[in-house]
C-alpha cells in the first residue's frame, strides 16, 4: 500500500533556504545522516511572503495485516524526523495541526 505524508513548517526565520536548491542541499545532508533515505519533495508557494513549505513523502507499506502496522509505524517516525530534522535546518516549526497521511482508505493525521 501507497502512503502520502504532507505537513506545513511555519515560521521560518531563515528565508534564505525557502528555495528547491537549498532545501535539496538540507534533505542530502539529512539523508547521508540515515541509512534508509527518505525522498522530500516541497511545495513552496508564496514561501518568500509566508515563510511557510509543505513538505510531502511516499511509504509502500505491506498489506500483509501482521507487518502493515509495524511498517506504517516506522514510516509515520521517519517522515516525523526528516520534518523535525528540516525545519531545525531552515530554522521553522512544525505545524502540528497541518500533517497528515492517506492512502485510498485512510485519511489521518500525523499528530494527535
Amino acid at each position: 500500500m501507497l502512503y502520502d505524508f504532507v505537513a506545513k513548517i511555519k515560521n521560518v526565520q531563515n528565508k534564505d533556504t525557502l528555495n528547491d536548491e537549498s532545501l535539496a542541499e538540507v534533505v542530502s545532508e539529512i539523508n547521508d545522516r540515515h541509512g534508509d533515505p527518505l525522498e522530500v519533495k516541497f511545495v513552496l508557494q508564496n514561501a518568500d511572503s509566508s515563510g511557510e513549505v509543505l513538505v510531502k513523502s511516499q511509504a509502500s507499506v505491506s498489506s500483509m495485516l501482521s507487518l502493515h502496522d509495524k511498517e506504517l509505524d516506522v514510516a509515520i517516525n521517519a517522515f516525523i524526523l526528516y520534518l523535525e530534522e528540516i525545519a531545525a535546518a531552515i530554522q521553522g516549526e512544525i505545524s502540528k495541526q497541518d500533517g497528515f497521511y492517506n492512502n485510498t482508505k485512510t485519511f489521518k493525521r500525523l499528530f494527535n
